[in-house]
C-alpha cells in the first residue's frame, strides 16, 4: 500500500459543504491530520494523507467523484505517492 498525499480544491463551498468534504474524504481513508515524530499534526487546508492500492491517476478520479457535490465547478485535485516527509506543522 502507497502513502499518498492529496490537494483539493473546491469552489464557492460553503462550511458545510467543507465538513461534508472531510468527512467524505475520511470515509475514502484521507485524512487532515498526519502521525509525526511529535504526534499528530493537522495539515494545511485542503491536504490530505492516505494510503491506497490504487494508482496516482484511480485516486484523483475517486476524489474528483467524492468532491463534486461540494464544489460549483471541478474541483481541482493533486495525487503523489511520498514515501518520505519533513515539516513545521501545528497540533
Amino acid at each position: 500500500m502507497a502513502n499518498y498525499l492529496a490537494r483539493v480544491e473546491v469552489f464557492n463551498a460553503s462550511s458545510e459543504d467543507y465538513e461534508n468534504l472531510h468527512k467524505a474524504m475520511s470515509a475514502y481513508g484521507f485524512e487532515r491530520y498526519i502521525d509525526g515524530h511529535e504526534g499528530k499534526s493537522k495539515l494545511p487546508d485542503g491536504i490530505y494523507v492516505g494510503t491506497s492500492y490504487q494508482n496516482p491517476a484511480a485516486a484523483r478520479d475517486r476524489i474528483l467523484e467524492i468532491s463534486r457535490p461540494f464544489s460549483s465547478k471541478t474541483a481541482s485535485v493533486f495525487v503523489c505517492i511520498y514515501d518520505d516527509w519533513a515539516a513545521h506543522l501545528y497540533p
